[in-house]
């Protein structure tokens, strides 16, 4: 509600006595407008309502872009982001996280109903959902959201749809970094027709997706990403700050040829084409780990490759005036890949063991291994020669 008041008069202006005052006599007052947002004050629990036109404006290209601005879904995954661990099918996803709990404590709903999972996790890709038939969309953060079930603890996001939409509309959108690199592009395009007096209504959306990816081995010009930094636990017991940054990290145990990393013929390395040298550790920073040096570097993939496919349908008929029959169709495709990152044979459970009898040794140190009196001699590897490792 707006209180507006006014003072009549001036500097030295005598008041006039209100019994002498013109009183002007009103029928009615209308009131056109108020400062108070509606909807979600008669809500039991607070809601936050974002329109679909906010959101496009906040990030044109995707919803779920638009919705991780918002402070609450600060945690969530995006599909840009690359993977390492066990994705459970997720690697490439869009899935919400509400207050840092998980996708799997965030339920989103589709005009109020569940959305069937995307993955083995439980959780919903938002990317599968028809973005240009949006209306808007009502995130619930109290207590009460909890009574959906232990998948709303953190709270509920519920899109809704303009499923009275009539006519034609769409978008199309392209883009590339400032790199030349990751390019994408896509687009989509919503109708909306109407039948028999309007009891009859149908909505349709479709939507093409494309993302160029960035394996762990490519060289992109960004000095963050060719030459990575690490953090590492401080090797010092008690020692501050506990989190080291290392700069230009590498693996002091392996090579793109290969290195012994122990024994008598330690600190040897395989250059292209068998040669032996000697390699240079780094400044190591602990048992496996060095800034710089000749060892591998350890990084993992810029953003995975996407190509992305859906399609929805919603038809409505009123067969009465209390009663309205619908039915949806949702169709979904991905395909996500990502290099990311070189398959390591490093440490004592995973390096190799080159035995002295090896045909490929090279003669000079198959003779310091006769004079060292050793059988075999570890070797530590990255194996850049072979396909990266790829999770999906």
């Amino acid at each position: 509600m707006a209180l507006a008041f006014a003072v009549v008069g001036g500097w030295g202006a005598t008041p006039t006595p209100a019994s002498a005052q013109a009183r002007t006599d009103v029928d009615e007052v209308v009131v056109t407008s108020s400062r108070l947002a509606g909807g979600s004050v008669s809500a039991p629990s607070p809601v936050t309502s974002n329109s679909a036109d906010a959101l496009r404006r906040a990030a044109p290209r995707n919803l779920a872009d638009a919705l991780v601005q918002l402070p609450a879904f600060s945690g969530s995954i995006r599909s840009e982001n690359p993977i390492t661990a066990a994705t459970f099918g997720a690697n490439g996803q869009n899935l919400l996280n509400l207050r840092g709990l998980g996708p799997t404590r965030t339920l989103v709903l589709l005009d109020g109903r569940r959305v069937p999972a995307s993955n083995a996790l439980g959780a919903v890709d938002i990317n599968i959902l028809p973005q240009g038939l949006v209306r808007h969309v009502d995130v619930v953060t109290g207590g009460a959201s909890a009574a959906y079930g232990s998948d709303a603890v953190a709270g509920v996001v519920n899109i809704l749809l303009d499923t009275q939409f009539r006519g034609v509309r769409g978008e199309l959108r392209g883009g590339i970094s400032g790199r030349g690199d990751v390019e994408s592009g896509g687009g989509w395009v919503a109708v909306g027709r109407r039948a028999f007096g309007d009891r009859v209504r149908l909505v349709a959306s479709a939507e093409l997706a494309r993302q160029a990816g960035i394996d762990a081995d490519e060289s992109t010009g960004r000095r963050w990403f060719d030459h990575p930094a690490g953090q590492l636990p401080n090797p010092v017991a008690g020692a501050r700050p506990p989190i080291l940054v290392i700069p230009e990290i590498r693996n002091a145990l392996g090579t793109y040829g290969g290195v012994i990393p122990s024994g008598p013929l330690r600190g040897t390395q395989f250059l292209p084409g068998g040669v032996s040298a000697a390699f240079n550790p780094g400044v190591l920073t602990g048992a496996t780990f060095a800034s710089g040096g000749d060892g591998a570097q350890i990084n993992i993939a810029f953003t995975p490759r996407q190509e992305r496919e859906a399609a929805f349908v919603r038809g409505e008929f009123d067969a009465s005036d209390h009663l309205t029959v619908f039915a949806d169709a949702l169709f979904a495709h991905r395909r996500v890949g990502s290099g990311l990152f070189i398959n390591p044979h490093t440490g004592a459970a995973n390096q190799f063991t080159i035995f002295r009898d090896n045909a490929f040794l090279p003669g000079d140190v198959l003779a310091r291994m006769v004079a060292a009196n050793v059988t075999s001699i570890p070797l530590g590897r990255y194996e850049r020669d072979f396909p990266l490792v790829e999770i999906v």
